[in-house]
């Protein structure tokens, strides 16, 4: 009997393991299908969030703020400067800034003949322009500049896209329109205050508008900022010695020897006629001297003798 009932368990135990094993696997499949059911809503608010913002984000039209910036190197700076400006202005953009100059450098001077100079001087052609162009026009002006170098020394461009900070100036000229209220106060001091308000309110409000109206305005045109420069370029000229040319001839010296040597006469003899009466007095006195001293000397060498 005993041995009967241990076969009857040996039996049973396989069937009753089956059976706790599929509780088992219900409760976790209920379990899971519970979670899942929680969290599909979830993360389908989630998936509509996230479909509403892509929505929202492409109606925002783009704004798009083009520029470029070339250095190139030409063969001659002023005429590339002046076909640039013509190329510009026939694809109806303006030259905002053209500024052409030479900077110069070295000079060497040589004789060239015996009252001239043959003078070298080195200068460097440079140019720089700001150019604004209408958008649609842009590449094509920007590979025709590019194609009148000789070489390109390096050449920017960037296309930023300016839409979120025109959507916040305007959003917030909105907002301020819309809150526009009166301001009631009970005390008389804080008139001022409310006047300081008002007009940082309204200072705020034209700035933004303004900054809104250049972004418009860089939109419609994009700027090129170009700058040209060439090899340095060397002018000769002939210019007259300055040394032989102050330098006077052998006549002139001769008569201006002539005419101070009549000056220091003149200046003599008007020197000796300024003092005449002392001269006068100086001719008498030796006159005197030469008529009666002898007749003294003569007279006391013989008063002793007599």
């Amino acid at each position: 009997m005993q041995r009967h009932s241990m076969l009857w368990a040996a039996a049973l135990l396989p069937v009753l393991t089956l059976y706790a094993c599929a509780g088992n696997y219900k409760h976790n499949h209920s379990e899971s299908s519970a979670d899942t059911q929680a969290t599909a809503p979830a993360e389908a608010a989630d998936a509509a969030a996230a479909k509403d913002t892509t929505a929202a984000a492409s109606a925002i039209p783009e704004k798009r703020i083009k520029t470029a910036d070339l250095r190139l190197r030409v063969d001659n700076v002023v005429q590339t400067a002046v076909r640039m400006e013509q190329l510009v202005t026939r694809a109806g953009g303006i030259v905002e800034e053209s500024d052409i100059k030479q900077s110069p450098g070295h000079q060497t001077t040589a004789r060239y003949t015996s009252d001239s100079l043959r003078r070298v001087s080195w200068y460097s052609p440079e140019a720089t322009m700001r150019l604004r162009v209408p958008v649609s026009m842009m590449d094509s002006v920007v590979n025709a500049l590019t194609g009148m170098a000789v070489f390109v020394d390096s050449r920017t461009r960037s296309d930023k896209d300016v839409a979120l900070t025109h959507l916040q100036n305007k959003l917030l000229n909105d907002a301020a329109r819309t809150q526009d209220r009166p301001l009631n106060h009970t005390k008389a001091n804080k008139e001022l205050d409310v006047r300081q308000y008002e007009e940082e309110s309204q200072r705020g409000a034209i700035t933004r508008t303004i900054e809104n109206l250049g972004i418009d305005n860089q939109v419609a045109y994009s700027t090129l900022t170009v700058y040209l420069h060439q090899p340095d370029l060397a002018i000769v000229s002939i210019v007259p010695d300055p040394e032989r040319m102050a330098r006077s001839y052998f006549w002139t010296d001769a008569l201006l020897a002539l005419r101070n040597g009549l000056e220091g006469f003149r200046a003599v003899l008007m020197f000796f006629l300024n003092i005449w009466p002392l001269l006068l007095t100086a001719a008498f006195t030796w006159y005197a001297y030469r008529r009666w001293y002898p007749r003294l000397r003569a007279a006391t060498q013989q008063k002793p003798n007599a």
